[in-house]
């Protein structure tokens, strides 16, 4: 069965229609509040450029501390806002989809739903392939020591 062209009937209960609605009011608000948590990463990370270049113990790292921060900050808000957008695609396209009972927007709300998952899914096994490396260096720094 070829899945980008055949489709495949399924009836949705009330029941599972109540689960979807409850999942994608949800999925917003995790995703708003997301959103809000990037902001304030990104507000902190200029904050944290400003407040370490007039620190005086700042200066004897140099002003180059302040911005790095701040750039690792406004990376860290640029990668966790991908799997969040998708997050809240979802919700508003499931939403869309309810109200008109619409398979074209379900789809693409569980399109989003399943990069949201994959994301960090991916995300996850990289930091834990870093994990096992940290630890791998760790172990040999002290068998070589």
């Amino acid at each position: 069965m070829d899945n980008s062209t055949s489709e495949f009937k399924i009836g949705l209960t009330q029941e599972a229609v109540t689960h979807l609605d409850h999942t994608r009011k949800w999925a917003m608000f995790f995703s708003v509040l997301a959103f809000i948590g990037l902001g304030i990463l990104i507000i902190a990370g200029i904050v944290m450029v400003f407040s370490m270049s007039m620190l005086s113990s700042a200066e004897a790292m140099g002003p180059v501390s302040g911005i790095v921060i701040a750039i690792v900050f406004i990376i860290i808000a640029v990668i966790y806002f991908f799997p969040f957008l998708y997050l809240y695609r979802f919700s508003v396209h499931t939403k869309s989809s309810l109200a008109q009972s619409d398979a074209k927007d379900l789809t693409f709300a569980l399109k989003n739903l399943n990069s949201h998952f994959t994301f960090f899914g991916v995300l996850t096994l990289i930091v834990l392939g870093i994990y096992a490396l940290v630890l791998v260096g760790w172990l040999l720094m002290l068998l070589l020591s």
